[in-house]
């Protein structure tokens, strides 16, 4: 039986690199056309409902696996 490698750990430049590429997203994002947005929230599978009389907004991720949209049924079974 092989023994199972040890974990590697995370080094600090790696953190701080991880950090920064997700500031740029958001501001990527924060910038984006809200066309833009739209689709990219679809293919996070977010999904944000707004309620207007509480001023709140509920965010919810549900991705759906990648092959689920080419998965197409014919004919009946």
């Amino acid at each position: 039986m092989k023994a199972v490698p040890a974990a590697q750990g995370v080094t600090v430049a790696e953190i701080r690199s991880m950090i920064e590429e997700v500031g740029d997203l958001v501001r990527l994002v924060s910038e984006a056309d809200p066309d833009d947005k739209a689709e990219l929230y679809v293919r996070l599978g977010l999904k944000l409902m707004y309620y207007p009389e509480k001023q709140y907004v509920e965010a919810r991720n549900e991705p759906e696996p990648p092959h689920v949209r080419a998965v197409c049924v014919r004919g009946g079974t």
